[in-house]
C-alpha cells in the first residue's frame, strides 16, 4: 500500500517549475513575433499594398509592375542589380576561398594577424568604405594624384569594388568554417591511391566545401543587390535597384513606383535567402562525429605563395581602413574627391563668404559624391550655397 500511495503522490514541484518554464518562453516567443510583425511583416505588407494602388489610393492591380517593365530607363535597373552582384559575387568568393584555403590549409606565419585584418570590413558600412575608394581612386584621390592614373571608378566599376571589399569577410567566414570541417580519412585515402594534388583538389577538396561555396554565393548575392550606400556614393550615373527606389520616393515623390521596385527587389532577395538555408541544413548533415580533422600541409611553396596573397589583400584592407580613420579624424588632410588641384587654387583665391548661386548651377558644380546634399539651395533663385558646395 505504501509503494502504491508513492506512486500517486504528484511532483508538484516539478510540475511548477516546468509550468514557469512554459510560461516564460511562451511570453518571449510572443514579444519576439510582436517585433518581428511590427518592424518585418508589417511595413513589408504595407509596401506590397501600396505596389498595387495608384497616386490617388485606387485600386489598380498589376498596372504599376506592367508600368515598371515597359519603362526601359527604370526597368534596366533590374539588369543593372543583377549584373553588377553576380559580378561582384563571383569575384568575392574566388578570393575568399583562396585567402581562405591559405588560413586552413597551410601553416604560413601569422595566420591569426590575416584573419584578424580580414573582419575589419565589418566595422564600417559599405557607404563608408565606397567613400574611402573614392579619396583614393577618385578623380583627385591619393592614387589619381601620385600616379597619374584615373582608373575610372565611378560606374559599375567602382560598385564591384566596394561591394567585393564589403563582403569579403562575410564569405571567408562561410568558406574557413567549410575547409576546416573536411575529414582527413578522405585525404589519406586519396594518398594510398596514388592520387595527384591536383586531382585531389579537384576529387576531395572542392565536393567537400561545395555547400559552403553555394552558401557564400547566395549570401554575397543577397548582401550585393539590396545594398543601397555604395551605388549611391559611387555609382555615378549607373542605376540599380536600391538607388531607383530612393530615386523615385525621394527625388520624384513618387511613393508608387518606390514601393513597387521594392517587391522587384525582395524576390530574388528572398529566392537567395531560401536556398541558402536549404544548402545550409544539407552541409550540417555531412558533419560526421567520427571525421578525423586535417592538418595543414608543409608545403614550402603554398605557403609562401598563400603568405604573399593574404599580405597584399591584407595591405590593401588595412590601407582603405586607414584612410577611413584618417578623414574621421582630419577631414582636411585629404583631398576633396571631387575638386582637381586648378580648380582648389582658383576657388582659394576668391574672396571668402557665402555666395548666391543660380537654382539650376549648383547640382552641377558641386563636388561632393553626394548630390543630394545640394538639393537644399534649389528652391530659391538667390539662395546661400551650402556647406558641401
Amino acid at each position: 500500500m505504501l509503494a502504491a500511495a508513492g506512486a500517486t503522490m504528484p511532483d508538484r514541484t516539478a510540475r511548477r517549475r516546468l509550468d514557469v518554464e512554459r510560461v516564460v518562453r511562451l511570453v518571449l516567443i510572443a514579444l519576439f513575433g510582436a517585433l518581428l510583425y511590427l518592424f518585418v511583416l508589417y511595413p513589408m505588407l504595407q509596401v506590397l499594398w501600396r505596389s498595387v494602388l495608384d497616386g490617388d489610393g485606387r485600386f489598380v492591380g498589376l498596372a504599376n509592375y506592367l508600368r515598371y517593365f515597359r519603362t526601359p530607363a527604370i526597368a534596366a535597373s533590374i539588369t543593372n542589380s543583377l549584373w553588377v552582384s553576380t559580378v561582384a559575387m563571383v569575384l568575392t568568393v574566388l578570393l575568399a576561398f583562396i585567402y581562405a584555403y591559405g588560413l586552413t590549409r597551410t601553416r604560413m606565419p601569422g595566420r591569426g594577424f590575416f584573419r584578424v585584418v580580414a573582419m575589419l570590413p565589418l566595422f564600417a558600412p559599405s557607404l563608408v568604405q565606397a567613400i574611402a575608394l573614392v579619396y583614393v581612386f577618385g578623380n583627385n584621390g591619393i592614387l589619381t594624384r601620385q600616379t597619374g592614373i584615373n582608373v575610372g571608378i565611378y560606374g559599375v566599376r567602382g560598385i564591384v569594388l566596394a561591394e567585393v571589399f564589403s563582403c569579403f569577410p562575410h564569405a571567408l567566414l562561410i568558406l574557413v568554417a567549410a575547409l576546416s570541417a573536411a575529414d582527413a580519412r578522405l585525404y589519406d585515402a586519396a594518398a594510398a591511391l596514388g592520387a595527384s594534388r591536383t586531382k585531389t583538389f579537384l576529387t576531395v577538396t572542392l565536393p567537400g566545401v561545395k555547400y559552403g561555396l553555394m552558401s557564400a554565393c547566395f549570401v554575397v548575392f543577397t548582401l550585393v543587390i539590396t545594398d543601397f550606400g555604395a551605388p549611391k556614393v559611387i555609382g555615378g550615373k549607373y542605376s540599380v535597384m536600391a538607388t531607383e527606389i530612393y530615386n523615385q520616393v525621394i527625388g520624384q515623390q513618387n511613393f508608387t513606383m518606390g514601393a513597387t521596385v521594392s517587391v522587384v527587389l525582395l524576390v530574388p532577395a528572398v529566392v537567395a535567402f531560401l536556398v541558402d538555408w536549404i544548402v545550409q541544413r544539407r552541409q550540417y548533415a555531412l558533419v560526421s562525429a567520427s571525421a578525423r580533422p586535417l592538418r595543414p600541409g608543409d608545403g614550402a611553396l603554398g605557403r609562401r605563395l598563400s603568405l604573399g596573397y593574404c599580405a597584399v589583400v591584407a595591405a590593401f584592407i588595412v590601407g582603405i581602413d586607414l584612410v577611413i580613420l584618417t578623414a574621421w579624424r582630419s577631414p582636411r588632410s585629404l583631398p576633396s574627391p571631387g575638386r582637381s588641384s586648378r580648380s582648389r587654387a582658383r576657388i582659394s583665391s576668391r574672396r571668402p563668404g557665402p555666395r548666391p548661386v543660380r537654382r539650376s548651377t549648383c547640382s552641377r558644380s558641386c563636388p561632393s559624391p553626394f548630390p543630394a546634399w545640394c538639393s537644399g539651395s534649389r528652391t530659391s533663385s538667390r539662395s546661400t550655397r551650402p556647406a558641401a558646395c
